[in-house]
């Protein structure tokens, strides 16, 4: 027959299995207290996650202030929270936003210059809790009966701000109380938040100065178009007048013209009075030219002036041209040089606009060249371009144009000071 424990070895065994159930028992607690912690943890994290998703879309301070606080409760499961922001200038904290305690008026919350000395938060950063008692200042008055405060600075050490949560009075049994635990994360959390308020604040500031460059630039770009408009309606004012003058000159130059004209014709003139007549045949005709050139210049402004093209010998038509100027040359003892490069050359052209652009070169030429100069014009034809290039070149040995002064080539009626005519 087997041996019996006896009741002392019955009673040894029970106790250690008893001590292996309460040790497994406080393990298993152990891991429910962990277990629980992580949920937390995890529900903390994924709270400051959505958080800082939602403060960077934030578009101005208080909606960033608002999301801040909306998120410090559902983080920390607590009931009340306000967001401060220290003003330097008043020595105070003064609340941007507030949840928990609607019925308590804005100006409540704003905390004096003796409080914060007191926390010491100008010398150091500081996160503490704080029981409080009813009707205390400043957080007994507002209805709270417990309160975890932690403060931020900005880049330079200096005080920012404060991030405040709290329990009130009538709710205090239906939360848990503000421990150690909650105290860490939260300063981590203000630390996260206060990371993100500089980049926002940096970003605002930033928005806020594009959008005054951008008024500026809109402001500017409307003072160029009304200034645009005024030039605009100068110019067709100025086109107005210039066409109107020219029609009031024709008319008559043109019946003093005709009279000289016919008169130039008779053959019983004396030879003084010829010579009269055919100098104030010229100047007419010299005004009447000027006027047909006012003209020009009014049509070229106003978009009216048309080529009129036909088909010509253009070598031909520039060799009359250039013939005109030989008597010219020969009495300034200038070596006057044309070159074109063949016997034909037919195109379509504008022959007055053709005359008038070589006339005009060559009487530059002319008029700055000294006695005894050289003025060499030559034709170029580049058929190898499409449509063919045509080159009139005129060069002088006049006293020229300075390198830095080309620009100013078309400006009208520019002349160089101290410039000498030829004439």
């Amino acid at each position: 027959m087997e041996n019996k424990p006896s009741y002392n070895e019955l009673k040894t065994r029970c106790d250690d299995f008893q001590a292996q159930i309460i040790r497994f028992l406080k393990v298993e607690q152990d891991l429910i207290v962990t277990r629980s912690k992580l949920d937390r943890d995890l529900s903390r994290f994924i709270s400051m996650q959505k958080y800082f998703q939602n403060g960077i879309q934030a578009k101005s301070p208080e909606e960033f202030a608002d999301i801040t606080i909306e998120s410090v409760i559902e983080t920390f499961e607590i009931e009340c929270s306000a967001f401060y922001i220290y003003d330097r200038t008043e020595n105070v904290m003064k609340v941007k936003a507030f949840y928990g305690t609607d019925y308590v008026p804005e100006g409540e919350w704003q905390l004096d210059g003796d409080w914060i000395s007191s926390k010491e938060f100008l010398k150091t950063g500081n996160i503490f809790t704080e029981q409080i008692e009813p009707d205390s200042e400043p957080f007994g008055i507002l209805g709270l009966a417990s309160v975890i405060i932690s403060a931020f600075y900005d880049e330079d050490g200096n005080l920012h701000g404060m991030l405040l949560g709290g329990i009130s009075s009538d709710k205090k049994d239906y939360y848990d109380e503000i421990d150690e635990e909650i105290k860490a994360s939260f300063m981590v959390f203000t630390q996260q938040m206060s990371s993100m308020l500089r980049n926002f604040e940096a970003k605002m500031y930033l928005d806020i100065r594009v959008q005054e460059r951008t008024a500026e630039v809109i402001k500017q770009k409307q003072e160029i178009e009304n200034k645009n408009v005024q030039i605009m309606e100068m110019d067709r004012m100025r086109t107005r007048f210039f066409t109107n003058i020219s029609h009031e000159f024709r008319t008559p130059l043109t019946l003093i013209l005709s009279p000289l004209e016919d008169m130039l014709t008779k053959k019983e003139l004396t030879e003084k009075n010829r010579i009269t007549m055919e100098r104030m045949h010229r100047s007419a005709s010299r005004m009447l030219a000027l006027t047909n050139q006012l003209l020009d210049l009014s049509k070229i402004d106003s978009g009216g002036m048309k080529l009129e093209l036909i088909e010509s010998d253009l070598y031909r038509f520039l060799m009359i041209i250039f013939n005109t100027f030989t008597p010219l040359a020969e009495r300034n003892n200038i070596r006057f040089k044309f070159r074109i490069p063949g016997d034909e050359f037919r195109t379509y052209y504008d022959q007055d606009k053709m005359e008038k652009i070589v006339y005009n070169l060559l009487s530059n030429a002319f008029k700055f060249t000294p006695v005894g100069g050289i003025i060499d014009s030559s034709i170029k034809i580049y058929q190898d371009r499409h449509p063919n290039v045509i080159e009139i070149s005129v060069k002088d040995s006049g006293p020229g144009i300075p390198l830095e002064l080309t620009e100013k080539i078309f400006d009208r009626f520019y002349q160089l000071e101290g410039s000498v005519r030829m004439d």
